[in-house]
């Protein structure tokens, strides 16, 4: 009797542990998949603040060249 709860033991630690290791799995993919999906978010807004920043540039040089005819 004791080497069958051994046995019932040991069966339901193997499925436990499978168990784990697939919900682990299942998680690091979820997260993998989510850090993809904001790193592309974030690639697409570096590249509009890159735009934005240029036209900034590109202003601020037409206003000092006012400023320069003014003064």
């Amino acid at each position: 009797m004791a080497s069958n709860m051994s046995g019932d033991f040991s069966t339901l630690a193997a499925i436990v542990a499978l168990f784990v290791v697939l919900a682990g799995i299942g998680v690091h993919q979820a997260i993998y998949k989510l850090l993809k999906l904001v790193d592309g978010h974030l690639e697409r807004l570096q590249g509009k603040l890159d735009i934005l920043l240029a036209a900034q540039v590109e202003h601020n040089e037409k206003i000092d060249i006012l400023l320069r005819k003014l003064l």
